[in-house]
């Protein structure tokens, strides 16, 4: 059987207590929060991969070279991705060159096309447009400053369950300093 995997960037708990104290003004919108131990920044969208193919994924993610981590400064909490059909909650940000160059090595080595250009972001929450439909605010553009460092980077899988998405990180490698 076929996984869905997917390359990620994981946060750190200051990141994760950060983003959690800000979901709180928010906790009654009609949405499916994410967790906070699956929040994260996808660098590599997901493809699937067999079982057999695992340990070869795995060993290319610990063998992968790449020689800098990096930081992303994270500036506001927004409707996205499209604000006119919103149906994510998340928090956007800037970020610096290594992470491009990242996400290029990364598509290469899996084989994995990058369909669209990166961006800096972190899905907090998804919802549909009838749970929108129900939302006392139409707007969420808040303006943050929070720096996250990343020094690592995880394989993860994905699937889907009766409330959303479930993530397992399969393995999970540091990125040299």
């Amino acid at each position: 059987m076929k996984k869905r995997v997917f390359l990620a960037l994981l946060l750190s708990e200051e990141g994760k207590a950060f983003l959690r104290q800000w979901t709180e003004k928010y906790i009654d919108l009609p949405v499916r929060w994410i967790a906070g131990k699956d929040l994260h920044v996808t660098l590599v969208p997901p493809f699937y991969i067999g079982e057999q193919e695992l340990e070869h994924a795995i060993a290319l993610l610990q063998n992968i070279e790449f020689n800098a981590s990096f930081k992303g400064v994270f500036r506001c909490i927004t409707l996205g991705p499209d604000p006119s059909q919103p149906r994510l909650i998340w928090a956007e940000g800037e970020y610096d060159a290594h992470i491009d160059a990242l996400t290029e090595k990364l598509a290469q080595v899996f084989s994995q096309e990058q369909g669209r250009q990166f961006r800096l972001h972190i899905t907090l929450a998804r919802f549909n447009n009838d749970q929108y439909k129900a939302f006392p605010v139409k707007k969420i553009d808040e303006e943050i400053f929070w720096e996250e460092y990343f020094d690592g980077i995880a394989l993860m899988e994905s699937s889907l369950g009766p409330s959303g998405s479930n993530y397992i990180i399969l393995a999970k490698r540091n990125l040299d300093k």
